[in-house]
């Protein structure tokens, strides 16, 4: 009959928010009334179940520029259904588009989905294989091309590696097409976009729609030209230095990638002056020449010396000598006598004799020594 009556009888709380069977749950409740004071009131348990929550998944997926692969690295995986506050992670096995090519829209398959995290156990994912769209956009080519200098101001798709423009992952594309470069001259010319080229599919998968010259820095090469000169070498006495005049100099005519373009403005320089290889008598020695070009074109041209034979002969020599008067001696020697000669001033050239003797060893004047 005491008047006591219970409070809040519809609520509990288990002994944690986690999924499981047979959890402890606890009463939330109290007593009331004129008699409750007389009590002390302790909340009962009994047990229920936690189950987990099912959520779907949703994928994003991530533009990338073209890499002949179908994988969309990128992509991520999310769910609205996550509580908040519990931490929850996706990731996934793989994501990949339907095919490696360009395009936009392109469909993205996510298989695998899985998650992870310390409330990731509380949830079951549905749908663990999902799809999303995503782009994949060209790869820009930067082109590179060199050609030796020939005098025109085109850039032809055959300077470039053969027209031939590596892409990605092996994949090969072929140029063709040709850029006016506005310059003939030997230097470095960059453009962008591959102005005047176009495209091609190549080998080991390589097509040109998924590939583009737009917004490309390409570079070009001119190098210069080589050149050299012939000439005759001129012959010449024994002088005791290697000078040499050469004639008949002559530049090359263009062969191949060597040689003067017609027309240039080329010419030679220090044309008759050349240098035996050391200055010493023999028979075809080497001469090299000491030419150099000049003109307004001279800078498009490496200009290398050439090279002739020619003798150098033995110089005629002329020796004289002075005798010395000396006091009489009893002998006929005269050990003052010296020696002149028309030998190359600097030779290491010793002038000497077996002997060196007054017909007599009497005082005279004007006496011959042999």
């Amino acid at each position: 009959g005491d008047d006591v009556s219970l409070n809040n009888t519809a609520s509990g709380h288990f002994s944690d928010k986690n999924v499981g069977t047979g959890k402890t749950v606890t009463g939330d409740m109290s007593i009331g009334g004129n008699d409750a004071g007389n009590y002390v009131f302790t909340n009962g348990t009994s047990s229920a179940t936690i189950s987990a929550l099912h959520i779907t998944v949703s994928a994003t997926g991530k533009d990338k520029v073209y890499d002949a692969t179908t994988a969309d690295a990128g992509a991520t995986v999310q769910s609205a259904g996550v509580i908040g506050g519990d931490t929850v992670n996706f990731g996934f096995g793989s994501a990949t588009f339907d095919d490696k090519n360009v395009a936009s829209n392109k469909t993205v398959t996510v298989t695998g989905v899985n998650k992870t995290g310390a409330d990731a156990g509380n949830y079951v994912v549905d749908n663990t294989t999902l799809t999303t769209t995503a782009a994949i956009t060209p790869y820009v080519v930067n082109l590179n091309g060199t050609r030796v200098y020939d005098g025109t101001t085109t850039a032809d798709a055959s300077t470039f590696n053969g027209g031939v423009v590596n892409g990605v992952n092996g994949e090969t594309l072929q140029l063709s097409g040709s850029f006016q470069l506005g310059i003939k001259d030997a230097t470095t010319i960059s453009w962008h976009n591959g102005l005047g080229m176009s495209l091609g599919n190549g080998s080991n998968g390589g097509l040109s729609s998924n590939y583009t010259l737009d917004g490309g820095f390409d570079v070009y090469d001119i190098t210069q030209r080589s050149l050299t000169a012939s000439f005759v070498a001129n012959g010449k006495t024994y002088d005791g230095n290697t000078n040499a005049v050469l004639a008949n100099a002559l530049l090359e005519a263009a062969n191949g990638n060597r040689g003067l373009i017609a027309g240039d403005d080329v010419t030679l320089t220090n044309a008759t002056a050349g240098t035996f290889d050391n200055k010493n008598v023999g028979t075809n020695k080497t001469v090299t020449g000491n030419m150099g070009i000049s003109g307004g074109d001279a800078g498009n041209y490496i200009f290398t010396n050439g090279s002739a034979l020619a003798d150098i002969g033995k110089r005629a020599l002329s020796v004289g000598a002075a005798g010395a008067t000396k006091v009489y001696d009893g002998t006929t020697n005269d050990p003052g006598l010296t020696y002149t000669s028309n030998a190359i001033a600097g030779d290491n050239l010793i002038i000497s004799s077996t002997s060196i003797a007054f017909t007599d060893k009497n005082v005279g004047t004007g006496k011959t020594i042999n």
